[in-house]
């Protein structure tokens, strides 16, 4: 007795979660995250960014990023819960960033061939094809991963 009553406890639950998954509101869903990237964007194209000297100064991936853009890809990666959120960013937040400055464009490319801006080119891409450069000596590694958007 007591498993029938859990089964149709279960199969109710289910068509609850599917009544509920129709009547969700995409669309809504769709114009926040279009105002966040937007937001987004806009900071970007606004930030100084970083030009590669010659050095890698001390936070200099810190620098390159706007606090717009952290704090979006840290809630992503660590939630809403503003209690936890760490007081320095992760590598891994640090990078996708980078990796999201490099790749933005002020329009959508209508070539195949892919141009970064030198106004926005953070520490990440150049540290990285520098070093796999320096260590296997492949210039078609560096423009593979140039392709990739590394």
């Amino acid at each position: 007795m007591e498993k029938n009553t859990i089964l149709v406890f279960k199969e109710g639950m289910r068509s609850m979660l599917k009544e509920a998954l129709k009547k969700r509101d995409f669309l809504e869903d769709v114009n926040i995250l279009a105002r966040a990237g937007s937001i987004v964007r806009k900071d970007i194209f606004g930030h100084e960014g970083c030009k590669f000297d010659g050095s890698f100064p001390e936070k200099c991936q810190e620098t390159s990023l706007l606090s717009s853009l952290k704090t979006l890809i840290s809630l992503i990666f660590n939630g809403p819960n503003l209690k936890n959120q760490e007081r320095h960013e992760s590598q891994a937040c640090l990078t996708v960033g980078q990796a999201i400055v490099y790749n933005t464009k002020k329009r959508s490319a209508l070539s195949c061939v892919s141009r970064h801006s030198l106004e926005r080119e953070p520490p990440f891409p150049i540290y990285n094809g520098l070093k796999i450069r320096g260590l296997t000596r492949s210039k078609h590694l560096i423009q593979q991963l140039y392709q990739l958007g590394i």
